[in-house]
């Protein structure tokens, strides 16, 4: 339902928000794996560009629930109608959510399972339940929680900063070449994979927004500003060191401080259980609190796999269930009713299959979110300049 003027929200306030997802750890993982295959000015360059497509989509995807004051839920229910709406996005948005939770998990745990001197799936399975436990009682959404947890991901950042410096210098940064290159593309796709399973629902939070400018500056310096440093600072402190961040931490003089930072930072994992928890009550009709224990038990699982080993492969992933979302949708509400009468009522269901199928065509050789992103428009194109024709 739209909401009601005085419960609208300024940039000030949603920009805490965004911030307190960028502002974590993980987006320090991102910018590790773009340097162990960019040199450090085309790193920065792929952030800076990520972060502008990701921009371009909060403002031109996430806008929509601006002007028409509803959720991300409601714009796909429009689009794909039936069971494919009612029941399959849903479960796709809840399992990319999972996954960001069991990165979570596997960082936060393992920081954890190394302050208490415990086997790590030990650790994992205690900061899971305590992620849950947050989840629960809805912690995450106390402003005061929320400041701990940007303080924390920041006091680690400075920490880990602070002796990376003292250790290596800046000169060795700027003269490292990695053994194996890939392309500046491939890492703005990295860097749009790692944000657009937030994106896709980023109408959920721009409905209630006061004024249409708050979608731009909260995007700017919620989103854009501090996910561009934090990522860039992953660059410079795994320029020269295996992509773990646990390992990083255990290097350091003093790793217990650190430790201690990256378990509180990676608390946030609450709220990518507790958005699942609620996908699940809708289309299992399960109370919440059993939603939250399944979601909490799967992303444990992914995390004692080890899903943070697998970085590029679930960013792979991420292109497949996220992107495609935002295109069709965005394509959708581009064409004016007048074209809509020219498509077929399950029109959006066929260029999401077709869109899933190109893009499962390019994972072995690329991150395809930028093509998921774009392909959605040129079908929606083609099909309405074909009928133009033939009509």
């Amino acid at each position: 339902m739209p909401t009601q003027a005085s419960e609208r929200i300024s940039w000030k306030q949603l920009s805490p928000i965004f911030a307190d997802v960028v502002l974590s750890p993980w987006n320090l993982l991102v910018g590790g794996l773009l340097i162990q295959y960019l040199p450090p000015l085309e790193a920065l360059a792929s952030i800076v560009s990520g972060y502008t497509v990701l921009a371009l989509v909060f403002i031109l995807y996430g806008g929509l629930g601006y002007k028409k004051r509803v959720q991300s839920a409601v714009i796909f229910q429009e689009i794909f109608q039936g069971s494919f709406g009612n029941i399959f996005i849903p479960l796709l948005l809840a399992c990319g959510q999972l996954g960001w939770a069991a990165i979570n998990i596997g960082l936060g745990g393992s920081s954890l399972a190394q302050l208490v001197h415990v086997p790590r799936a030990v650790g994992l399975i205690a900061y899971a339940l305590a992620i849950g436990f947050l989840a629960s009682v809805k912690l995450y959404r106390l402003a005061y929680v929320k400041g701990i947890i940007i303080a924390s991901s920041v006091s680690l950042a400075i920490y880990i900063g602070i002796l990376k410096i003292h250790a290596t210098g800046f000169g060795q940064f700027l003269a490292y070449h990695p053994a194996h290159h890939k392309s500046l593309f491939w890492g703005c796709s990295v860097v749009v994979a790692s944000l657009i399973s937030f994106a896709t629902v980023s109408p959920d939070l721009f409905q209630n927004a006061r004024h249409k400018r708050d979608v731009t500056r909260s995007t700017i310096w919620g989103v854009v500003l501090p996910g561009i440093v934090l990522c860039a600072l992953g660059c410079f402190f795994f320029f020269n060191r295996q992509l773990n961040l646990i390992s990083l931490i255990g290097s350091l003089s003093v790793p217990a401080l650190a430790n201690i930072f990256n378990s509180v930072a990676n608390a946030d994992g609450s709220i990518a259980v507790y958005t699942p928890a609620l996908k699940f009550g809708i289309i299992f009709k399960s109370p919440i609190l059993l939603g939250i224990a399944g979601g909490t038990l799967i992303s444990l699982v992914l995390a004692l796999l080890k899903i943070t080993n697998y970085l590029e492969v679930w960013l792979k992933a991420l292109s497949i269930i996220s992107p495609v979302l935002i295109g069709v949708a965005f394509a959708a509400v581009l064409f004016d009713k007048k074209a809509f009468r020219h498509l077929p009522a399950s029109f959006s269901k066929y260029a999401y299959g077709l869109t899933v199928v190109i893009c499962g065509s390019l994972l072995s050789q690329a991150v395809p979110v930028i093509f998921a992103l774009i392909a959605p428009l040129l079908i929606y194109s083609i099909y309405l300049q074909y009928r133009h024709i033939h009509e």
